[in-house]
């Protein structure tokens, strides 16, 4: 394990790096906020759309998905 003085040394020695490059410093943190941000859309989106279960229905047994639109009067004989 890591002593505290070498440890503040290595934060030191990383930092002075970052700011010798701050062009490289700046793509990095702007490549790791962009792609926080996704993730975190992303998994807000598969939350809502697929982790959550079905709002309260009647009967959740009889709930179908279909997979191309259908007409009205297809609709009807279905729900029949």
């Amino acid at each position: 394990m890591l002593e505290a003085s070498s440890l503040t040394k290595d934060v030191l020695y990383s930092l002075r790096m970052l700011a010798r490059t701050p062009g490289s410093t700046l793509a990095a943190l702007i490549s790791l906020g962009l792609g926080a941000c996704i993730a975190t859309c992303a998994l807000s989106e598969m939350n809502g759309v697929v982790l959550r279960n079905v709002p309260p229905v009647a009967r959740p047994n009889e709930l179908a998905a279909l997979q191309m639109p259908i007409s009205y009067p297809d609709d009807k004989r279905y729900r029949d």
